[in-house]
């Protein structure tokens, strides 16, 4: 077994994995902690711009 396959093979069975719960955490932790700023604010127009931003940023780490 050569030090290629070994990276190879700990890339596919443990790191990737891992990215994989993080990113669902971090999408989790970001909607939660949008939804405790809408409950904060009573302002109509910084709820719709919380929403937008949410929406962006969780397109964005599901995307990479």
């Amino acid at each position: 077994m050569t030090i290629d396959s070994i990276i190879s093979s700990v890339f596919q069975l443990v790191i990737i994995p891992v990215l994989i719960i993080l990113t669902k955490y971090l999408v989790s932790w970001i909607s939660t902690k949008a939804e405790e700023l809408k409950t904060k604010t009573n302002n109509e127009l910084y709820n719709k711009y919380i929403d937008m931003l949410n929406q962006t940023v969780t397109n964005c780490v599901m995307t990479t």
